[in-house]
């Protein structure tokens, strides 16, 4: 698949600036991000609690948490991202990984009512490693492609 835009275009709106659709990506990345560093530093947190042995759901209920706050806001991201009409390569290429429709599921999960146990949390927490790296290299592709596509705009 090409770049339908051309290469090292943002979409701009006819006075210039960059639609909301667009700006509201980086809004969400920037979300997501922020969830991201939260998380990384609560696994530091509980990697110290695992060494003196006090691993509790208590002590680990806010990794738990942000796990939950960032990949649900991933989803958001992507929803943002498709509805944007970009288009980078690497981008695609983990979006076809299909992860994304898992995540749809697990974010309505997180914040609606549903047992805590609800099958679409289970499926996501049972491959947590496999889909938190795929998160983490999709924000890392995003911010990529709005850095380089930065650059490129005059």
């Amino acid at each position: 698949m090409t770049d339908p835009r051309g290469a090292g275009s943002l979409p701009r709106n006819p006075d210039g600036k960059i639609p909301k659709r667009v700006a509201s990506v980086v809004m969400l990345m920037a979300r997501a991000r922020v969830l991201q560093r939260a998380l990384k530093r609560e696994e530091r947190r509980l990697e110290r609690h695992r060494s003196s042995n006090s691993l509790s759901l208590v002590t680990g209920m806010p990794m738990m948490t942000f796990f939950n706050l960032y990949l649900a806001c991933m989803h958001t991201l992507i929803e943002a991202w498709d509805k944007s009409y970009l288009y980078d390569h690497k981008v695609y290429s983990l979006l076809k990984k299909g992860y994304g429709p898992k995540l749809e599921g697990f974010r309505n999960a997180v914040f609606h009512a549903e047992p805590w146990d609800d099958i679409r949390v289970v499926r996501v927490y049972d491959k947590h490693r496999d889909v938190r790296a795929w998160a983490d290299q999709l924000i890392d592709a995003i911010g990529h492609f709005f850095r380089r596509e930065l650059r490129r705009t005059p």
